[in-house]
């Protein structure tokens, strides 16, 4: 993240939302598991790279929560996690599949730089061989989620513009 600019911060007077975007600056709450403030830091570097340019003022708010949260559950989903409130995240800000499928290619892009970025920062383990996996074991997975309050995300504190 500080290769594109973006600090991060942990700050409890956020609550109840979970991660704030303040445009360069990403603030999360502290104390939530591994899996949800993953899912929630995506869900804000989502929005700072789509929703802090000219984008912002060409779309609504639905539209907005809908990509960054498609995001967060794309990426998510990619590295094993299992983001189950993304659909009532999803819900709660009135998107829906047609929207989704208007926005797929900015989603589809988005989370293709960010899973990009994460392997890029991932270190190569020396020496180290994967043990072989059983053919029948299902993936581990942890669930990823946060809140679904409307002022989750600093876009619900905003004004409009």
């Amino acid at each position: 993240m500080q290769a594109q600019g973006i600090a991060l911060e942990y700050n409890e007077s956020i609550a109840p939302a979970f991660g704030m975007s303040y445009g360069g600056r990403i603030a999360l709450l502290p104390g939530q598991t591994k899996a949800e403030e993953f899912s929630v830091l995506v869900h804000e570097v989502a929005h700072e790279r789509i929703h802090k340019s000219e984008r912002r003022t060409a779309t609504t708010k639905v539209v907005r929560e809908t990509e960054a949260e498609a995001v967060a559950f794309v990426v998510s989903k990619a590295i094993g996690l299992n983001p189950k409130s993304s659909a009532s995240y999803i819900q709660l800000y009135h998107g829906n599949a047609e929207l989704l499928m208007e926005s797929l290619e900015v989603v589809q892009q988005t989370s293709a730089v960010i899973l990009g970025a994460i392997r890029m920062e991932e270190p190569a383990p020396a020496d180290v061989q994967e043990p072989p996996s059983a053919p029948d074991a299902p993936p581990e997975t942890q669930e990823a989620g946060y809140s679904t309050a409307p002022a989750d995300f600093a876009e619900a504190a905003e004004p409009a513009a």
